[in-house]
């Protein structure tokens, strides 16, 4: 079972980084015409499909960790704060301000997953 909750945890650390990343290069790419045919990553429905897929994963891990194991509420404090960010850099749609929010959002996240990993081996 540890090792499912481990993988869970690594699962989430990767969709978020790769979601901080997505949020931070996509205008770049986008900007480049040579990179024109990679303008689907910029598709919302790809964005929420990984937001939602990385809430799962956070879900999935984190909450039963806190609830059985470690009780250790600050990995549940930052994927809540970092889920925050994501959704209200949302509102600020594709500008500079949404996107900084959006990738601090992420890597909060990220983080989250790495705290519950820690505290999982000391428990």
């Amino acid at each position: 079972m540890e090792y499912l909750r481990q993988k869970l945890d690594l699962a989430g650390m990767s969709i978020s980084i790769l979601c901080a990343i997505h949020c931070l290069s996509l205008p770049v790419i986008l900007s480049v015409g040579a990179f024109s045919g990679f303008s689907f990553l910029a598709n919302p429905a790809i964005e929420m499909t990984v937001i939602g897929l990385g809430l799962v994963v956070a879900i999935c891990s984190i909450l039963p960790n806190y609830l059985k194991l470690h009780g250790q509420i600050h990995p549940l404090l930052f994927v809540i704060f970092g889920f925050a960010l994501i959704f209200l850099g949302h509102l600020f749609g594709h500008s500079i301000l949404g996107t900084l929010i959006i990738s601090i959002g992420a890597f909060s996240v990220a983080f989250a997953h790495y705290l519950n990993i820690r505290l999982n081996k000391k428990a």
